[in-house]
C-alpha cells in the first residue's frame, strides 16, 4: 500500500512589537498529528529566525558599499533589511550601521536614516550615541518635523534623562507634553507612563498609570492600555491581590479572541490570575483560570515555552486538588514540552535554575558548576542573586553570593540598574539581620549609582520611619525631591518627617501642596500643624500638574451605580399595566425618560466643573444620545437602548453598530452602550460586557428593567 501524502495548512501571525510568530494548523480532519506539529514548529522557527536577523549575512555588503562610497546602495540595503533585524541590536552592529555618511544622501533619505538609527539606538540603550543625532534632527530637518514628531523627540530625550538619572529634567519635559494642548493624546499617554516610572511611591504610580491607560484607550492603542493594566497589577499584587485580579480582568476584556497573538496574551493573563488564586490557596478557582489558558493555547504553535509554564501550574494545581489522573496527564505534557525545549542549552540551564527556585532549595554544587561553566552572564548573575535571596542561605554566605553577583555585573553586564539591585539586596540583607547601620550605609551606596531606584527609596523610607529617624528621613526626602521634583506621596512622607520634628510651619506648607493629589485624607495632620501656626491657613496648589479627576473606570462605575439606582427605584415607572390582558407595556418614549434619569443621576456623581454632557449631537452617522467630555482629553459617546416588550433584541444590539459608526465619525475609540432590558426570559442575553475591535472599545451596561410579575396570576 502506497504511503499517503498529507499536506497541512499553517496560518501564522507575527507580533510587530515582540517579533513573536504564532501559528495554527488548519486541515480538513481538524486533528493535529505529532508529525504535523513538528513540521509546523520547524516552519515557525524559520520564520521566527527570519524576523530576528543578527545582520551577519549582509553587514559586509553594507560596509563594502560604504567603503566604495556607494551610500545610496548602502542605505537601500539597510532599509530593505530593517524589518528583519533582531532588536536590540548588538553594540558592534550598531557601530557599523552608523558608519554610513548620511550627508551624501538626498535630504529625505538623510531624515529617514537618522530617525531609524535613533530608534535602534533607543531600543539598544546607546543613549550617548543618539543624543547628538536628536540635536541634528531638530536643527537641520525642521521641515520634516510636525508637532507629533516634536513630541516624540521630547519623550525620547526625557527617557534618556531618566536612564541617566536626570530626573528633574525629565519631569520638566514630560510636563511640557502633558500641559500643552497641541500634543496628541497618545504622546500624553506615554508621558504619563514615564511619570509612573519616576514616581517614588505606589499611590503616585497608580495615579499616573490610570491616566496613561485612559489616554491609550481613547487614542485606540489597546495593547498599550493593557500594558498599563499589567503595570497596575504588578504594583497591587502584594498589597491588594483582589484589586490586582480586577486589573487582569479589565485587560482580558480588551483582547480580541480571533487573533492568535491576542489569544496568547489572554492566556498569559489568565495564568497571572491563576497564580494569584494559587497563592491564596483557592486551588479550584485557580484551576478554572488555568484551564481557560490551556484552551486558548492548545491549538497554537510557536508558544511552547508559554505552554510549558501553563501546564506546569495545571499539574501543581491537580496535585493540590487531589486529582491524580489529571495530574499525570498534565505532567506528561510538561515532560514532553520540556524535552523539546531542552535542546537549547540556554533553556536547559534556565529550566534547572527554575526547578531549584520552585522548591526554594539551596542550589546544588553540580548545578552551580554547570551554570558557571556553560551559562550566559545573566544566568550566572541570577544564580548568585537567587542564592543570596534564598531563605536557607546563611547570612555570611548571602553576602559572599552578592559579592559574586557584583563581580559578574561589573565585568560582564555593566548595568547600573543590576548593580543598584545588588546594592539594595545587600541593604535589605543587613536590615533583615538587624544591622540597621549597615543597611543605611548600603542604601546610601544604592543612591550614589541609581538615585532614581524607587524600591530602594521605599525600603529606606520605611526603615527610617520604623526607627523614628525623622531627621534622616527629612534629608532623604529633600534630596530625592531635588532629583525628581514634586510627587504627592513623596511630599506627604516629607511633611510627616517635618511634623514629627515639630516643624509645624514647614510641614503645613508641604501638606497643603499635596493634599489634593493623594488618595487619602490628611486633614488631621493639617489641623495639627495649623494649631501651632499663628499665621493664616496656608493654601497652595499642587506644583506638578492638574490631575484629571475622573478616569474611565470611575465614570463607568458611576454609570453602573446610576443605572442600578434606576433599576431599583424607577423601574416600575417605566411600565403601564393592562389589567384585562394582565400584562405590562412600556410607557410612551421610554428612552427619553431613562436618558433624563441617567443624566440627573450622573451629574450628581461628580463636580459639574469636571465634565460636560451634551445631548443629541449630530454626526454624519446620525444623532448621538449623549456626548461626554471630561477635561481636555477624555471623550465618551453613550448610546441608550430599550429592549423587550415591543423593542426587539436586534434593535438593542444595533446600538453596537450605531456606536461603532459614531466613534468612527468622531474619530474616537471609547463608547458606552446602556441597555434597559425588560425581557423576562432572555434578560441580558446577546450582550457582552465589552466589545473590543479595531482599536475601538464599547462597554455595555445591561440594566434590569423587568416588571415585577410575582403578584400577577
Amino acid at each position: 500500500m502506497e504511503n499517503e501524502k498529507r499536506s497541512i495548512s499553517l496560518n501564522m501571525q507575527v507580533d510587530a512589537q515582540t517579533r513573536k510568530v504564532i501559528g495554527v494548523i488548519t486541515n480538513k480532519e481538524n486533528i493535529q498529528s505529532d508529525e504535523q506539529i513538528d513540521i509546523a514548529s520547524r516552519i515557525i522557527n524559520r520564520i521566527q529566525n527570519l524576523f530576528n536577523s543578527d545582520g551577519n549575512d549582509w553587514i559586509n555588503d553594507y560596509l563594502n558599499y560604504i567603503n566604495g562610497r556607494q551610500f545610496n546602495e548602502a542605505y537601500d540595503l539597510l532599509i530593505s533589511k530593517s524589518t528583519f533585524l533582531k532588536q536590540p541590536v548588538s553594540n558592534s552592529l550598531f557601530d557599523n550601521l552608523c558608519k554610513l555618511n548620511y550627508q551624501y544622501l538626498p535630504k529625505e533619505k538623510q531624515y529617514t536614516f537618522l530617525t531609524y538609527i535613533i530608534a535602534l539606538g533607543y531600543t539598544g540603550k546607546f543613549y550617548k550615541q543618539i543624543e547628538p543625532l536628536l540635536d541634528i534632527i531638530c536643527n537641520d530637518f525642521q521641515e520634516f518635523i510636525d508637532k507629533e514628531m516634536q513630541g516624540k523627540i521630547i519623550l525620547t530625550r526625557s527617557d534618556i534623562y531618566i536612564k541617566n538619572g536626570n530626573i528633574l529634567s525629565a519631569n520638566r519635559l514630560l510636563n511640557i507634553i502633558i500641559n500643552e494642548t497641541e500634543y496628541p493624546d497618545i504622546l500624553k499617554a506615554y508621558a504619563y507612563r514615564q511619570l509612573s516610572w519616576l514616581s517614588p511611591f505606589e499611590n503616585d504610580k497608580l495615579i499616573f498609570i490610570e491616566q496613561a491607560h485612559d489616554l491609550f484607550l481613547i487614542s485606540g492603542h489597546k495593547r498599550e492600555a493593557i500594558g498599563e493594566l499589567i503595570s497596575a497589577y504588578k504594583i497591587l499584587l502584594s498589597s491588594s491581590p483582589n484589586e490586582a485580579l480586577k486589573k487582569i480582568d479589565q485587560a482580558i476584556h480588551l483582547l480580541e479572541s480571533e487573533s492568535y497573538i491576542e489569544k496568547e496574551i489572554a492566556a498569559s493573563l489568565y495564568k497571572k490570575k491563576a497564580y494569584i488564586l494559587y497563592n491564596q490557596r483557592r486551588y479550584k478557582e485557580s484551576f478554572n483560570e488555568i484551564e481557560k489558558a490551556i484552551n486558548l493555547q492548545k491549538d497554537l504553535q510557536g508558544n511552547e515555552s508559554e505552554k510549558y509554564s501553563t501546564y506546569l501550574l495545571a499539574e501543581i494545581l491537580m496535585k493540590e486538588i487531589g486529582n491524580k489522573e489529571k495530574q499525570n496527564e498534565y505532567l506528561n505534557i510538561v515532560h514532553s514540552l520540556k524535552n523539546k525545549l531542552r535542546s537549547d542549552d540556554y533553556m536547559n540551564i534556565q529550566f534547572s535554575l527554575e526547578e531549584a527556585a520552585d522548591v526554594d532549595q539551596i542550589i546544588s554544587d553540580d548545578l552551580k558548576n554547570e551554570v558557571l561553566k556553560n551559562g550566559e552572564p545573566e544566568q550566572k548573575y541570577g544564580l548568585f542573586l537567587f542564592s543570596a535571596l534564598n531563605k536557607h542561605t546563611p547570612f555570611e554566605e548571602k553576602l559572599h553570593m552578592l559579592d559574586k553577583a557584583l563581580e559578574i555585573q561589573e565585568n560582564n553586564l555593566k548595568n547600573d540598574e543590576d548593580k543598584s539591585l545588588v546594592y539594595n539586596t545587600i541593604a535589605e540583607t543587613y536590615r533583615e539581620h538587624g544591622d540597621n547601620a549597615k543597611a543605611i550605609e548600603w542604601y546610601e551606596k544604592t543612591f550614589t549609582i541609581a538615585p532614581y531606584n524607587i524600591r530602594a527609596l521605599q525600603n529606606y523610607a520605611y526603615l527610617l520611619q520604623e526607627n523614628n529617624s525623622w531627621e534622616m528621613l527629612e534629608n532623604v526626602c529633600k534630596r530625592y525631591i531635588d532629583i525628581v521634583g514634586y510627587f504627592p506621596n513623596l511630599y506627604y512622607i516629607y511633611g510627616k518627617s517635618l511634623l514629627n520634628q515639630t516643624k509645624y510651619r514647614e510641614a503645613l506648607i508641604i501638606f497643603n501642596k499635596c493634599k489634593n493629589d493623594i488618595s487619602f485624607s490628611i486633614e488631621k495632620q493639617i489641623l495639627q500643624c495649623a494649631e501651632h501656626v499663628n499665621e493664616s491657613f496656608l493654601e497652595e496648589k499642587s506644583v506638578l500638574l492638574e490631575r484629571k479627576k475622573i478616569s474611565i473606570s470611575k465614570f463607568i462605575n458611576a454609570a453602573k451605580e446610576v443605572t442600578d439606582s434606576i433599576s431599583q427605584r424607577s423601574r416600575m415607572h417605566m411600565w403601564k399595566y393592562n389589567k384585562d390582558k394582565k400584562s405590562y407595556k412600556w410607557i410612551s418614549k421610554p428612552e427619553e425618560e431613562v436618558k433624563n434619569l441617567f443624566i440627573q443621576g450622573i451629574v450628581q456623581k461628580f463636580n459639574p466643573t469636571d465634565f460636560e454632557i451634551i445631548e443629541e449631537v449630530k454626526t454624519g452617522a446620525g444623532r448621538i444620545d449623549l456626548y461626554v467630555i471630561i477635561g481636555s482629553n477624555l471623550k465618551i459617546i453613550i448610546e441608550l437602548k430599550i429592549c423587550g416588550c415591543g423593542y426587539s433584541s436586534n434593535y438593542a444590539v444595533s446600538g453596537e453598530k450605531q456606536l461603532d459608526n459614531y466613534l468612527e465619525s468622531k474619530k474616537l475609540s471609547l463608547g458606552i452602550l446602556i441597555i434597559f432590558d425588560g425581557r423576562i426570559r432572555d434578560f441580558s442575553k446577546d450582550f457582552s460586557p465589552l466589545i473590543s475591535k479595531n482599536n475601538k472599545s464599547i462597554f455595555t451596561i445591561v440594566v434590569d428593567m423587568r416588571p415585577k410579575l410575582k403578584n400577577i396570576k
